[in-house]
């Protein structure tokens, strides 16, 4: 899984850097919009992930209050 993650990310990232040459060199009218979609995605996959709850990564905090309560 890792692996697959970090292959994605090298490609996102060629995939960006590929348009923004396309931008600066042709002004393509379908890159740009191509990058603003993409720039899109990106923030909602990241607001997503932050607000997920993700075990083992984020801390739980009903969790570590019912944990608190119960040692005293």
């Amino acid at each position: 899984m890792t692996i697959l993650l970090a292959a994605l990310a090298a490609a996102f990232a060629a995939l960006c850097i590929w348009l923004t040459v396309r931008i600066v060199n042709r002004r393509e009218r379908w890159a740009k919009w191509t990058i603003a979609g993409l720039i899109l995605v990106s923030a909602c996959l990241a607001v997503w992930w932050m607000t997920s709850p993700q075990e083992g990564i984020l801390f739980d905090p009903i969790e570590m209050r019912s944990e608190m309560n119960s040692s005293q």
